[in-house]
């Protein structure tokens, strides 16, 4: 499996300012990350569940003009049926805090493992010891604190200054739901501007723990010619994701059939890997391949979220009486207020886990939007999350531990309407009570899809 990230990291010149990468155009860094889980009725017993083989994280350095550094960051595994890719574009500073959109945001929700080869440090202005990492969609939050720091002999005889930073999940409780409670340490080479190890411990919301650790071994250079390929492939790679996407929304959204979209996403990843063939050895060309195959064999998959939405869409949304996470029961009539969000959302299914934090941020855009359009209120916009775990005690601890402003039930006795066949799902409801948008998979945000049609109706 690889998972390539596309990054810009802006140099802030900053001398004196130590937790800073450092990367020349060229650079190359390969790390070794090896994942080791551990289950309580496994670890009870003595026993450990087998190591997974050692995995791959590359990071090149592309370029580094203008006080920038454009980062390709790539995490490669074997799978039963070979090399699987997979892959995200963004934007970071010199000290690995994203200064821009995420475009590729929607694809990444599960790679916040990478960011253990470039996690976020701390601020030049920031003096003291301990930090918390800025919070960004979709990444685990960390407090960070400076444990040791020594001079340790470098190439060609100098010497590297090495910060030992400890760290630990910035929820000092149990996971939130979904995600991993994590505690560890990074070792970070300040004269060469990057980190040299990175090891830890995880405690999953369903109780499954493990240990992580990612090893830098070797820090190569490319030459400038391959690196100018790469920045002008990220472009059209970055095009072909847009409208990847926006094709599995259409599947969804009732307007286009599934066939249709898998045709046409393979032409358009046909198209893009023989461009990338001729320019020669793309890390990019192994994302395109996996993209392509990935619709192709989730076309059932598509064809039951495409039959899942139409039998909601335009309909009376279901009632439910359900109750919360203190056994308080709440109905449906009651509950949903002017629009409403619904979503479906399981602390097994981690990416789903992270939706109602989503969901608000969805709701302070689209009421700021129209704050700032003169002649148009603010919607009253309802958010509920109904979590459909099995069992109500651990379902009301992942309740418990979710993001506050919007209600949650467990919902996993909801006879009214079949679960969902990909979490998460959510669905819009208008005041009326009629639903008039499903959407499935996270992103961070859905005030996009969501303002036409909210901001549209009289």
């Amino acid at each position: 499996m690889t998972s390539l990230l596309l990054l810009t990291i802006a140099s802030t010149g900053h001398a004196a300012d130590l937790l800073r990468y450092r990367f020349e155009t060229g650079d190359w860094l390969t790390y070794d990350r090896r994942v080791t889980a551990v289950h309580d009725a496994e670890r009870t017993a003595g026993r450990a569940t087998p190591a997974a083989p050692t995995e791959r994280i590359d990071l090149w350095c592309l370029d580094s003009r203008f006080g920038e550094f454009q980062i390709l960051l790539s995490h490669t595994t074997e799978d039963a049926g070979g090399a699987v890719s997979r892959g995200v574009l963004l934007r970071v500073d010199a000290r690995g805090l994203p200064t821009g959109a995420n475009e590729m945001a929607r694809s990444a929700a599960d790679l916040d493992f990478l960011f253990d080869v470039l996690p976020i440090l701390q601020s030049p202005l920031d003096d003291r010891s301990a930090w918390r990492t800025t919070a960004v969609p979709g990444r685990l939050a960390l407090d960070c604190r400076i444990a040791e720091r020594t001079d340790a002999p470098g190439g060609g005889g100098a010497t590297s200054d090495r910060i030992r930073i400890e760290f630990q999940s910035a929820n000092s409780g149990p996971a939130a739901p979904g995600r991993s409670a994590r505690r560890g340490v990074f070792e970070f080479d300040a004269a060469r501007g990057q980190i040299e190890r990175a090891a830890g411990t995880f405690t999953s919301a369903d109780g499954a723990t493990g240990e992580t650790q990612v090893t830098l071994r070797r820090r190569m250079r490319h030459d400038a010619g391959w690196c100018a390929l790469r920045i002008e492939e990220a472009e059209s790679f970055l095009r072909a994701t847009r409208r990847q996407e926006a094709l599995l929304d259409e599947i969804v959204g009732g307007t286009l059939r599934v066939e249709d979209a898998v045709a046409e996403n393979s032409r358009l990843w046909a198209a893009l890997r023989r461009d990338l063939a001729a320019r020669g050895q793309s890390p990019f060309d192994a994302i395109a391949a996996t993209r392509a195959r990935r619709m192709r064999d989730a076309a059932g998959t598509l064809q039951r979220l495409r039959g899942y939405a139409d039998a909601q869409r335009g309909r009376p949304a279901s009632g439910w009486s359900l109750q919360d996470a203190e056994g308080r029961t709440h109905d449906s009539a009651t509950a949903r207020r002017g629009w409403t969000l619904e979503c479906f959302w399981s602390m097994h299914q981690p990416v789903s886990a992270q939706m109602p934090e989503a969901l608000i941020r969805t709701r302070a855009e689209l009421v700021a939007a129209a704050a700032a359009t003169p002649g148009q209120r603010p919607p009253a916009i309802t958010l509920i999350g109904l979590n459909i775990d099995p069992e109500l005690e651990p379902a009301a601890r992942a309740m418990r531990a979710a993001p506050s402003g919007m209600l949650h039930v467990h919902a996993d006795s909801l006879a009214a309407l079949a679960p969902p066949p990909e979490l998460p799902c959510t669905r819009l409801i208008d005041p009326d009570g009629v639903v008039r948008g499903m959407y499935f998979g996270w992103r961070p945000s859905l005030a996009e899809p969501l303002g036409s049609i909210i901001g549209g109706r009289k």
